[in-house]
């Protein structure tokens, strides 16, 4: 792997910390009683993974109190709030090291609140949730967060000015976010399948990050994957579509036709808005 040829840069810090790691991609639902029971089910599985906490002699039995009522599910909404915090204090306490917070799809729950009609309860949730983790947090080696939202902006992280925002229109780290061309025909040669090189571009390039063209990765690895060598629209049911459904119904005559030029192949120019948040989607449509 390249990243074991950076000469000792990372493999330096390989094992080091230790890391939480929360998803919230499967916490969509219709209302918010049953998005909150999945957000705390991530929860309680993550302080589950660390178990050994509740047997650490350098916590004190207040803490290991707390952290059991997590871990199990019977914690107060307030705990549930506090959960990152808590977990990377007992962590930083048990290992004297302070830990890496990675959560993944931070903002797929506002998503499904926004769409559903509670997004101000969602957002009071993230907001405590993450601004206790990582703003002021002397327990905390760094976080990496990934969203559709760029959380600039988002009121979830209002008052919080020491984050760094990457989006696909950022030329640094752009390289990362999917498969560059070199990287495509590596990849073919290695399985196999150079004579698909011109079907691949056609169906799976397209993508500019930055200023890198970029190929959807997911589609590669089942094409790849698939046997027949027979090109599909892999991409399509990865991702919900609900907000931008939601957009084209309430859209001005302009939007509309833009997308019939897009629908025929056209190119269109316009500003984007990197600062949008949900509320004001329907004041740009």
């Amino acid at each position: 792997m390249k990243i074991f040829s950076q000469n000792n840069v990372y493999t330096k810090n390989q094992g080091k910390y230790p890391v939480i790691f929360i998803t919230l991609k499967d916490t969509k639902n219709s209302n918010w009683e049953m998005t909150y029971n999945k957000i705390k089910k991530c929860i309680e599985e993550e302080y589950d993974r660390f178990a050994l906490l509740a047997n650490s002699e350098r916590l004190t039995e207040i803490e290991k109190e707390t952290f059991n009522k997590i871990r199990t599910g019977i914690a107060s909404e307030s705990d549930y709030e506090n959960s990152l915090k808590y977990l990377t204090e007992y962590l930083d306490k048990h290992y004297s090291v302070a830990p890496i917070l990675l959560l993944d799809e931070y903002d797929f729950p506002i998503q499904s609140g926004y769409t559903n009609g509670f997004y101000d309860k969602i957002i009071e949730f993230i907001r405590n949730w993450l601004s206790g983790a990582v703003k002021d947090n002397n327990h905390i080696s760094f976080s990496i967060m990934t969203g559709i939202l760029r959380i600039g902006k988002e009121s979830t992280f209002s008052g919080m000015n020491n984050l760094k925002v990457r989006t696909i229109l950022d030329n640094q780290y752009s390289e990362y976010f999917g498969f560059t061309e070199d990287e495509i025909i590596e990849v073919l040669k290695y399985y196999g399948r150079e004579e698909g090189l011109e079907i691949v571009k056609e169906w799976y390039d397209g993508y500019i990050l930055g200023k890198t063209e970029m190929y959807n990765p997911w589609s590669i690895i089942n094409y790849i994957d698939n046997k027949d060598a027979v090109p599909q629209a892999y991409w399509l049911n990865t991702s919900s579509n609900d907000v931008i459904q939601d957009v084209i119904k309430n859209s001005n005559i302009n939007i509309q036709k833009n997308i019939i030029k897009l629908m025929k192949g056209l190119s269109i120019e316009e500003i984007i808005d990197i600062n949008i948040i949900y509320p004001d989607i329907y004041k740009t449509s």
